[in-house]
Order: C-alpha cells, then sequence, then structure tokens
C-alpha cells in the first residue's frame, strides 16, 4: 500500500518526497489498524486504548519512516548510487523495512497487549484440561 501510493504522488502527481512519504504511509495505517487487529494479533480488546496507542504508535514511527526514507535518497544522491527510480524504491523499501519492525514491536508489546491477554484468557477457558501422564 506505502509503495503503490507513495509511486503514484511521486511520478503521477509530481508531490515531493516528503509530503508524499507521509500521505502513502498514513494511507497503509488506516488500513492496517483493522487487518493487525482482528487478523495478526487477534486482538479481544474493545476500548479507545488501542486506536490511540495505533495512532501514537504510527505518529512515531512516521517521523523513523520519513528520516530513513530521506538519509536513504540524500546518502544516494551524495555518492551517485542508483538511477533516481530505483534509489527511490531503495529508500521506501529500507524505511518500511524498519518501521515494519518498529511497529510489529509496538502492536505486540503495547497496543494490543491487553486484547491479546483478553483473547487468550478466553480460549483456556474453553480447552479441555489437558491429560497429564504419570511418569
Amino acid at each position: 500500500m506505502d509503495l503503490s501510493v507513495y509511486a503514484a504522488l511521486t511520478r503521477l502527481l509530481g508531490i515531493g518526497t516528503v509530503p508524499a512519504k507521509g500521505m502513502s504511509y498514513c494511507a497503509g495505517m488506516a488500513i492496517g489498524f483493522v487487518g493487525n487487529k482482528l487478523s495478526t494479533f487477534e486482538s479481544a480488546g474493545r476500548s479507545m486504548v488501542e486506536p490511540i496507542t495505533y495512532v501514537a504508535l504510527y505518529a512515531l514511527s512516521l517521523g523513523v519512516n520519513i528520516v530513513c526514507n530521506e538519509g536513504v535518497l540524500r546518502l544516494g544522491h551524495a555518492f551517485d548510487m542508483l538511477p533516481e527510480d530505483r534509489l527511490r524504491l531503495v529508500a521506501v523499501l529500507f524505511a518500511t523495512g524498519v518501521t515494519t519492525v518498529l511497529n510489529f514491536l509496538g502492536m505486540r508489546l503495547v497496543t494490543f497487549r491487553r486484547g491479546i491477554a483478553a483473547r487468550r484468557a478466553r480460549a483456556s477457558l474453553h480447552q479441555p484440561p489437558s491429560e497429564e501422564i504419570a511418569p
């Protein structure tokens, strides 16, 4: 999602890399909340804490993403490493990789932590007792 929107904004609409990176990142963030909550982490949480911490995490991560993207672009330009299109691709992929790890850890350890615990607690109530094997 991020890469597609970024490419469309920079190539088709001629928007600069910093605003395009911010807009593409936000598009991915909006879609990601539902997917991560329901599928990746299967969070059973039903409070405003999850979306608030999700937005805070992604706001922090957006800053990291933009800095990583611009850092790679500047490094690439300084050393004339790649053609512009390839350099932008490398920059986006690097920034996305860094923030994917940051976001996963933040969601797992902060945003969906309580919802994951609630789901696990409910699941353990519905499991039959395990049979113990005598030594």
